[in-house]
């Protein structure tokens, strides 16, 4: 039988104990927080959590009742406005504290700025409704971990009956347009969080030309001078190492990733246009000259100088290192 997506647990347990009945045997699973990262941050691009930024105090991963009390008309944009929606499964929410009892002027300025990484607790309607669909896993809020929940979930096809229904996906974002034009100039609400944690996932790296821009100066550098050392003649393949080498160092060699260096030369690009369409198929990791050959006829988002350099050289590393792969099996990582 299938439930209808409005219908209320806390009834239908109270039908189940009224009539005697007893729950399904279950098959218990061990969630633990042990592998909480608190370092680069993890994404699931199949679903979402929602947690209401202003407050900080737990966080969803399924339609539960505090979650479908929201659908109805005259509290949507309220609903917009107060939760955000994210695909990080990290653990650690960008959250706004010290709110309470603030005044409006000082509650404004406290949103203008960045909001800080904190743990939630994961909701417990969340956890109690869905034990109560009898899925064959028991999650208990104190052990509860999302990432090794969804793992479990993707490995289980049986379950996938539950996805759709209970679950937040993309449908569901798509189906009440939580990512509308009415949110922060048509980018989705929480577009900055999304793209930052997106490119992360797709380590710095340009889908169409293949630029790696989580690299540093000093790395670079180093791979430079070994290539240097190599016996590889590499202008028989028109590659000038002294002309990258002086190029780079006039932009500075220092630790700092060059994604982070130059903000904006790695891009999240939508495929079909559609700024609040944040569907994995419709998102690409490309960096700055890319993009710019995509919408020529459209906008001036050229590189700056300083940018296509870099992008220019790196790619004539890249090529440098694959010639030296193949004729010396060289690695310089």
């Amino acid at each position: 039988m299938k439930l209808d997506s409005n219908v209320i647990f806390a009834d239908l347990i109270e039908i189940r104990k009224s009539c005697g009945a007893a729950l399904a045997p279950v098959t218990p699973i061990n969630i633990t927080v042990d592998s909480l990262k608190t370092g680069k941050a993890e994404i699931n691009l199949n679903y979402f959590l929602i947690y209401r930024a202003e407050s900080g105090m737990n966080f969803h991963f399924m339609k539960c009742g505090e979650i479908r009390k929201f659908e109805t008309p005259n509290q949507y944009l309220d609903w917009l406005k107060s939760y955000r929606f994210t695909n990080n499964t990290s653990g650690l929410f960008e959250v706004y504290t010290n709110l309470k009892n603030k005044s409006k002027k000082d509650r404004k300025k406290i949103l203008s700025e960045e909001p800080k990484l904190k743990k939630l607790h994961v909701c417990g309607k969340c956890i109690s409704e869905w034990n109560e669909l009898q899925t064959g896993i028991i999650l208990n809020n104190v052990t509860f971990n999302i990432n090794e929940f969804f793992d479990y979930c993707d490995k289980n096809p049986h379950l996938s009956q539950y996805f759709s229904q209970y679950l937040i996906d993309s449908n569901f974002i798509e189906k009440h347009k939580i990512f509308s034009s009415t949110v922060r100039n048509d980018y989705p609400y929480s577009w900055k969080y999304l793209t930052n944690i997106y490119r992360a996932a797709k380590n710095y790296q340009c889908k169409i030309c293949g630029v790696d821009l989580q690299q540093n100066g000093l790395e670079v550098q180093q791979i430079i001078n070994q290539l240097q050392k190599s016996k590889i003649n590499f202008s028989d393949y028109e590659i000038n190492l002294n002309q990258c080498l002086n190029d780079l160092q006039k932009l500075g060699f220092d630790s700092t990733p060059y994604w982070k260096k130059y903000k904006g030369i790695i891009l999240t690009h939508h495929v079909n246009g559609n700024h609040f369409d944040v569907h994995p198929e419709n998102m690409r990791v490309i960096c700055k000259k890319c993009h710019s050959e995509i919408h020529k006829d459209t906008k001036d988002i050229s590189p700056t100088v300083k940018e296509n350099t870099i992008i220019t050289t790196l790619l004539i590393i890249q090529k440098a290192i694959e010639i030296a792969k193949i004729k010396l099996k060289f690695n310089p990582y």
